[in-house]
């Protein structure tokens, strides 16, 4: 989600910058420094202003600080016994969010395998396609600026990280359905799941395969979201 759509939603921009880092200020630069929180208020926020509205898939309760900047909820829920079934705007869940970047590839990137593994190096393959810490200069970039996948989707490796639906268990993914997994969020604080990378980070951490957890509280530049909606 760009600043200009996070914006036309009523909320402030929460982009900044912090040890050096920072988000790039501009209409079609991606948005930062969102909590989990703050990215599910967008989602309800975006079904809200459809046409014509579309029902909010999420609900939050106990929260403090300003929507759409920096704002933490105590639980959140769903309004629906699967996410799959919400026809509003919503975090993809991570089985979606992979599916989506890697659009059929089995490599490290879209674009081809991973070389080299460790330190900020240039890799070939990761520099047509995104931002990351050899390329970025400490700062995310507008949107679009890179090579897209098969399915036209841009800035799924590096950039900024995303948040999607589903709560980090340590290395695996634990018990899940085969089809469908994810479909329940939990509902109280805990690490959350962030994929695609960010613009500072090395470029194993862009991997399409990788997982980044931190708290839903946490701000930080290059801390962003992108939506999905179920098309039935």
């Amino acid at each position: 989600m760009t600043q200009a759509q996070w914006m036309s939603l009523g909320f402030e921009n929460p982009g900044g910058a912090k040890d050096g880092f920072s988000d790039c200020i501009a209409p079609n630069c991606p948005v930062g420094n969102v909590t989990l929180f703050d990215a599910l208020e967008a989602a309800n926020r975006l079904s809200a202003a459809h046409d014509p509205p579309l029902p909010a898939c999420y609900t939050l309760r106990d929260c403090s600080g300003t929507a759409g900047n920096k704002m933490v909820c105590e639980a959140i829920g769903q309004t629906v016994a699967s996410l799959y079934d919400c026809t509003g705007y919503r975090l993809p869940t991570e089985a979606e969010w992979e599916y989506a970047a890697r659009a059929g590839t089995r490599t490290a990137f879209y674009s081809g395998d991973i070389r080299p593994v460790d330190g900020c190096k240039r890799d070939e393959n990761l520099e047509r396609i995104g931002w990351y810490c050899f390329n970025a200069n400490r700062s995310t970039h507008p949107v679009g600026k890179k090579e897209p996948n098969a399915w036209g989707l841009h800035d799924m490796a590096g950039n900024v990280e995303e948040w999607v639906s589903g709560t980090f268990n340590g290395l695996g993914y634990g018990p899940s359905p085969q089809v469908d997994p994810g479909a329940v969020l939990h509902p109280t604080s805990g690490s959350r799941i962030l994929r695609g990378g960010v613009f500072y980070a090395q470029s194993q951490v862009c991997r399409s395969s990788k997982r980044g957890q931190s708290g839903g509280h946490i701000t930080l530049p290059g801390v962003g979201l992108r939506l999905v909606r179920t098309v039935f």
